[in-house]
């Protein structure tokens, strides 16, 4: 963690603040979406998939 402080500090890099639960940062949530895209587009009538 001191690492990283010095780092940002000598190459003048400000982090961004994240809210503890981003949708962004879980790579689960990001291959649902994909997962439901690639399937809708080979039956957009699926009648069991429930919208997110």
């Amino acid at each position: 963690m001191a690492l990283r402080r010095q780092m940002d500090s000598e190459l003048e890099v400000t982090p961004l603040k994240w809210p503890p639960y981003s949708p962004d940062l879980n790579p689960i949530e990001n291959l649902s979406s994909c997962l439901k895209q690639q399937i809708f587009k080979r039956d957009p009538n699926v009648a069991h998939m429930r919208r997110s």
